[in-house]
């Protein structure tokens, strides 16, 4: 009996945290799409991937989780270049683009 408990309890857990993922995810991806559209490039295959994902402290000593995501974009069309933004706990904290030629 307590084992179907403990499997349950993790199941929830599990699905929880698949669904803040996602969230997240979603999260960044339409802030991706925006600073694309801000910067006047062209975002590339309408994903972002998490590339990193680890423990950091914030500005007020709490540990929170700091996840990078990737995404492509072009300014041309003809070049593809990776951006990534930086996330810790649920604020971005930076978006990250190298230097691309202009057309």
């Amino acid at each position: 009996m307590q084992v179907e408990v403990l499997l349950i309890f993790l199941l929830i857990v599990a699905l929880f945290c698949w669904s803040d993922a996602l969230s997240i995810r979603e999260y960044v991806y339409l802030a991706a799409r925006k600073h694309c559209a801000d910067m006047d490039v062209q975002m590339l295959d309408d994903c972002v991937a998490l590339s990193r994902m680890t423990f950091k402290r914030d500005e007020f000593g709490k540990l929170r989780l700091m996840r990078s995501f990737e995404f492509e974009f072009s300014a041309s069309g003809d070049d593809r270049y990776i951006g990534v933004i930086t996330m810790t706990g649920r604020r971005i904290e930076s978006i990250q683009m190298p230097p691309y030629r202009m057309t």
